[in-house]
């Protein structure tokens, strides 16, 4: 109940307000989830658990392992990039391997239908370049494609299938080398290549956005 009852400090307010797409409501029903996540996790023994709740204000800063929000919220349940969504989010993160409220703040404000695309397709790319060294590579999105279809881990048994997946795999790729007018040699997009992909994809804004 008292997580009910506090309020968020008028500085920890108006920077959550400044820095995201939410407004007073958003930022305070956004806070129920994270909490009712909170209320779910059992720490491990031993473990120091920062209280959800300050003199009645709103501790910003109080953490949930990643890995307790990959299990537990639903948006990112049925998601197959979920957890490089999150290490996204959480990367420079003081305490690694957890997220703050202020860090899931921000993923909730990035993928809420009201943010731009412009400022979606930043963090789009940030996530599909999974080694972060500022390019897409082949490798990225060979990875990508595994993991958007469930193929990652095949069988050596299915051998023929698999060598059908690679050849398909590779083709695909080709073709979104070859859409943003890049050598299909190339070593991978850069992220003006990667907008301009994107331009012409017009399901990108919906699969690349969720409310709570």
């Amino acid at each position: 109940m008292g997580a009910k009852l506090a309020t968020f400090r008028d500085d920890d307010m108006s920077g959550m307000l400044a820095c995201t797409c939410l407004n007073r409501t958003e930022i305070y029903h956004t806070f129920k989830h994270f909490s009712a996540l909170y209320e779910l996790y059992t720490p491990s023994e031993g473990e120091q658990r920062s209280s959800i709740i300050d003199n009645g204000y709103i501790n910003p800063e109080v953490t949930l392992p990643v890995q307790h929000i990959l299990d537990n919220l639903p948006q990112m349940k049925t998601n197959p990039l979920s957890a490089r969504i999150l290490k996204v989010f959480t990367f420079g993160s003081e305490k690694e391997g957890f997220m703050n409220f202020l860090e899931f703040l921000e993923m909730i404000s990035v993928f809420n239908p009201k943010t731009s695309i412009q400022v979606r397709t930043v963090y789009a790319f940030r996530v599909y370049d999974l080694d972060g060294d500022g390019i897409i590579s082949r490798s990225d999105l060979d990875t990508l494609l595994d993991l958007l279809t469930s193929t990652s881990n095949v069988e050596e048994e299915d051998g023929p299938e698999d060598e059908m997946w690679t050849q398909t795999k590779q083709v695909t790729i080709d073709g979104v080398f070859k859409e943003v007018n890049k050598e299909v040699k190339a070593d991978g997009l850069s992220s003006e290549d990667f907008s301009f992909a994107l331009s012409r994809s017009p399901d990108f804004i919906s699969t690349f956005s969720f409310r709570l």
